[in-house]
């Protein structure tokens, strides 16, 4: 059987089905309003708060790795064990991600449209 199988197909199927669907609502309740359909699109706040995680977590990774090998025996994360290592690249994440939130708090909010 293909990878993922029947029950793949029919998940996979079934998630494009929803994202059309969303896309054509989307689609006619801006030319309903006169608008272009990507214009008229703001993302969640879930979404945003996503990305700026995803960001963190990438960029704090990548610094991490980085630096592993100027960091001491004890800093350095040893895989499939919990050890300060993993501290260590925890507060490089933590601090990427407040990075992160505070240069997307200063950006000025769009004026609600009206």
């Amino acid at each position: 059987m293909l990878a993922g199988g029947v029950a793949g197909a029919i998940v996979r199927e079934t998630f494009w089905l929803s994202v059309r669907r969303s896309l054509r609502c989307l689609g006619v309740c801006a030319r309903l309003r006169g608008q272009d359909a990507l214009a008229t699109y703001d993302m969640s706040k879930q979404v945003t708060n996503f990305i700026h995680a995803l960001a963190a977590v990438l960029a704090g990774n990548a610094v991490y790795f980085l630096l592993a090998r100027y960091l001491p025996l004890s800093a350095r994360h040893d895989p499939f064990r919990i050890d300060f290592g993993m501290v260590v690249d925890f507060s490089i994440c933590l601090a990427a991600f407040v990075i992160i939130k505070t240069i997307a708090g200063r950006q000025p909010s769009k004026p609600p449209k009206g």
